[in-house]
């Protein structure tokens, strides 16, 4: 089980959802379920396409306040199973809790700030040992550089507990970003 965070923007960049594309059939390929923010556009989209290609197994988690039917659930024994969760509140925690629940790593696609946000979250838990999922970060056209340069240079003032690398990988390909995590 892979959780994915990446762009819901219409105006992502193709050579982002390129890369989105090939992680979501990828992941359905080698057996892995693609968790994520269900969007129906950007990386989120071009994800889930790639996996159904696959046959893969998806699960869209969403808030209740955008909650409309970007995909039925079907269990097609031919194709793809996608299913929906639905999280309730008066903020994203609870769905940032079900995105990652269960999960055996994360993946993180290029995004805005919903995206740095579920990152930096992580990276945070990550850092003082609320949990210890891996993370890696797709750096498709040194998208991630300033994240990693972040990291850095807060490691180096002493700012967090663990060096850069134990905290965030970063690849430039999908293929190898699964390849670390398996």
């Amino acid at each position: 089980r892979v959780c994915c965070y990446g762009s819901s923007s219409s105006l992502t960049p193709e050579r982002y959802r390129t890369e989105a594309r090939s992680l979501g059939y990828i992941l359905a390929r080698r057996g892995h379920t693609c968790v994520n923010g269900a969007g129906s556009f950007g990386c989120m989209a071009a994800m889930n396409e790639g996996a159904a290609i696959g046959n893969g197994h998806i699960v869209g988690v969403i808030h209740e306040m955008v909650a409309h039917p970007v995909f039925e659930r079907s269990d097609h024994r031919d194709g793809p199973t996608r299913e929906m969760l639905v999280a309730g509140g008066d903020d994203l925690q609870e769905r940032k809790k079900l995105l990652v629940q269960g999960a055996d790593a994360l993946v993180v696609l290029p995004g805005g700030p919903g995206t740095w946000d579920e990152l930096w979250e992580m990276a945070c838990g990550r850092n003082i040992g609320l949990h210890a999922l891996p993370i890696v970060c797709v750096n498709v056209d040194g998208y991630y550089e300033p994240f990693q340069a972040m990291l850095q240079r807060a490691y180096d003032d002493q700012l967090t507990k663990l060096p850069p690398h134990e905290i965030v990988h970063f690849e430039d390909s999908a293929e190898a970003a699964v390849r670390w995590v398996e």
